[in-house]
């Protein structure tokens, strides 16, 4: 996380603070034709460092083998435990340059193919991890791997955007271009070394308070192309927080609305399916009140034809009776 280590010197010398920084990776840290100190990192820390209230002297020396540890393109080459990182203070794209008519339009589309990184980058040491390791041509710096593109002795180059568009603006090569779709975004910020616990709140102070009056933008905008994808664009951290809770919350949302799209649909098919089943249970009510009235009928013609029946049969036995009796003769 982050391309500068800040250093307290180890040789005791109270009245210094050691930073160590890359001489090669414009436009954060490099040093100058003249040898000086330069680049967005190098002013960044000059002004937290001077409105974190640290009074000591700042040295700028190239990174070397003598500092406790180091940070190259986020990726450390010694424990951690050597270091402590500082809030980060913005997000960096490891992004794909590419001929103007190049048809790659994201990482997939680079395997099996030619790709520049600079040596110990965080570019390389990302697409060694993502099994492009064969196939990987090092320069020592992103001209280099410019250049290499610039001929044709490889089909793109993976890089951090901003070094990227610096090289290109310094070599001013044209046919060349910033993919659109960045490999991936990191989290961007300085280290100090372990048990520099104090040093590492003044450089936050520091930041925190140039990020508020705007001296950071100022600074970003005189050293970083304005041609910015993505996160780029906001420097602070409260930027690169916000912009991780997008990156969760609008998923987030995404899938709880259409939770619910699919409940309201439940349940407006469990309605529909209560409506049926009412009006099933309706019809049955109905046919079962039919078969009741019918029953009822046959009972009472059932009924009424015995007591017809019964009347019948009891006129036939009172007819019989009266042919039986003898019919008196009278003289």
């Amino acid at each position: 996380m982050g391309l500068a280590s800040v250093v307290q010197d180890s040789f005791g010398d109270e009245s210094q603070v050691v930073i160590k920084i890359s001489s090669h990776e414009p436009p954060y840290q490099y040093f100058d034709e003249n040898g000086e100190p330069a680049g967005a990192d190098v002013d960044w820390i000059r002004a937290a460092a001077e409105m974190g209230g640290i009074e000591r002297e700042l040295v700028f020396a190239p990174r070397g083998g003598e500092m406790p540890a180091e940070l190259d393109g986020g990726r450390m080459f010694s424990m951690e435990s050597e270091l402590e990182y500082c809030l980060p203070h913005r997000v960096l794209e490891l992004g794909v340059f590419l001929p103007r008519d190049s048809l790659v339009r994201e990482l997939a589309d680079l395997r099996g193919k030619r790709v520049a990184v600079v040596a110990g980058s965080f570019g390389a040491s990302y697409l060694v991890r993502h099994g492009f390791r064969d196939g990987l041509a090092k320069a020592t710096t992103a001209s280099g791997a410019i250049d290499l593109l610039a001929r044709g002795e490889v089909e793109a180059v993976v890089m951090e955007s901003q070094q990227g568009l610096w090289a290109l603006a310094e070599s001013g090569r044209s046919g060349i271009i910033l993919g659109k779709n960045p490999v991936c975004q990191m989290a961007y910020g300085f280290a100090v070394s372990a048990g520099e616990a104090p040093l590492r709140a003044s450089l936050e102070r520091g930041m925190a308070v140039i990020q508020r009056t705007g001296q950071y933008d100022r600074i970003a905008a005189a050293h970083l192309s304005s041609t910015e994808a993505g996160l780029n664009t906001g420097s602070s951290v409260f930027s690169l927080l916000y912009s991780y809770a997008v990156w969760v919350l609008v998923p987030l949302i995404f899938l709880v609305v259409l939770a619910l799209a699919q409940l309201a649909g439940r349940r407006r098919t469990v309605e529909g399916r209560i409506a049926e089943l009412e009006k099933e249970l309706e019809e049955l009510r109905r046919r079962d009140d039919v078969r009741r009235s019918e029953r009822a009928r046959e009972r009472f013609v059932i009924n009424r034809m015995s007591t017809v029946s019964l009347v019948d049969q009891l006129l036939s036995v009172s007819r019989s009776k009266n042919e039986e009796q003898p019919t008196e003769l009278r003289v």
